[in-house]
């Protein structure tokens, strides 16, 4: 909680009750002092986790809470967008040339529609999709395990004598990037309106780079290296960052 929101609180204290969970409750079982996992809420330096055990830790421990997305849920706009992938995906040809553009102002269930979408493809047989977004606020809100476009592609390695142009991955980089694209069938991409034409060429190239290092050469002259790609957003937000004459 940050010291305004805190603020903003603070006239609001005397609504919030304290309780104490009881021990007997077998809904909250009581910890004993040396339990490890109070460690999770120690700082290292107090003998809690390491960063990078915390974030090895956290996949397993949490829960999802969120409820599947009904497709008689969606309105018949969503419906058929929905449709146009599950149409898409019973074709190989069709889906590795799928470039689709979800466009809607906040709140018109962007992001519900791709969750109803993405559970339906599962369904079918897709074993794997990645989602990243722009920001990392974007990557959070969007869920279903975003990260940034940034880190997914390594996009800071640029050529620093030709401004825009990737440097390849190094062995190790590209180990990491085989490994979070293997058996990828569908790029998600939320915020397309911060997108510039450079920055979707920078993840041309990048897919392309990671096809030629899987001995897909077949597939590393189409675009997005033939992954079937999603971007959604709202051209009516943020536009892209960079000069305006690289905007699409």
């Amino acid at each position: 909680v940050t010291t305004s929101e805190f603020d903003a609180l603070h006239p609001y204290l005397y609504l919030i009750n304290s309780s104490r969970a009881l021990s007997s409750d077998p809904q909250v079982p009581a910890l004993a002092p040396d339990d490890p996992k109070l460690s999770w809420f120690l700082p290292e330096r107090l003998g809690g986790l390491s960063n990078a055990a915390f974030a090895e830790l956290l996949p397993r421990t949490t829960v999802s809470f969120e409820a599947p997305v009904q497709f008689d849920q969606l309105d018949p706009t969503q419906q058929a967008f929905v449709n146009i992938l599950l149409d898409s995906w019973m074709s190989a040809e069709k889906w590795q040339n799928l470039l689709c553009v979800l466009l809607g102002t906040a709140g018109t269930g962007k992001t519900t529609t791709l969750k109803c979408a993405l559970q339906l493809l599962t369904q079918r047989g897709m074993q794997k999709y990645v989602v990243a977004a722009y920001t990392g606020v974007a990557a959070v809100n969007i869920g279903m395990s975003a990260i940034t476009l940034h880190e997914l592609f390594q996009l800071h390695k640029t050529v620093a004598t030709s401004p825009g142009h990737l440097q390849p991955l190094s062995d190790v980089e590209m180990d990491a990037f085989l490994e979070r694209m293997d058996g990828a069938q569908l790029l998600v991409v939320d915020e397309v309106s911060l997108l510039s034409k450079l920055f979707l060429k920078q993840m041309h190239d990048r897919l392309v780079e990671w096809r030629m290092a899987t001995n897909r050469h077949d597939l590393a002259s189409l675009p997005f290296g033939g992954l079937a790609v999603i971007l959604a957003g709202d051209f009516g937000q943020l536009p892209p960052i960079a000069n305006p004459a690289s905007w699409s």
